[in-house]
């Protein structure tokens, strides 16, 4: 169970260039707790903004909009696929899921 647990910690997150990315008020109410809780990396490519958790946009869980809440509504809708229909042998699907299935009086 230990082994799993860090395992899933090590999960491999996508980085873009500092200038792409895109900071993430927590605190603004319209946020999506899923975001809150996972800190997905947001960037803009072009004209378009992308939220992602995992390695790469093929990867990963993405979302993706014309507007910074278009995207995190998309990813938090892909998480929430990801959760109802989970594939256990995507390392980003069971990091979602370990996460969530870890309490805090796990880690304390």
């Amino acid at each position: 169970m230990l082994v799993q647990k860090v395992k899933s910690i090590l999960m491999e997150q996508m980085n873009v260039k500092e200038e792409k990315k895109i900071f993430i008020d927590l605190n603004d109410a319209d946020i999506p707790n899923s975001v809150r809780v996972f800190r997905p990396l947001l960037f803009k490519e072009e004209n378009k903004f992308y939220c992602v958790l995992g390695p790469n946009l093929q990867e990963g869980v993405v979302g993706s909009g014309i507007t910074i809440m278009e995207a995190l509504l998309d990813w938090d809708k892909n998480v929430k696929k990801c959760i109802q229909s989970p594939d256990l042998e995507d390392p980003v699907v069971e990091y979602i899921i370990d996460t969530l299935n870890t309490s805090k009086d796990d880690v304390w």
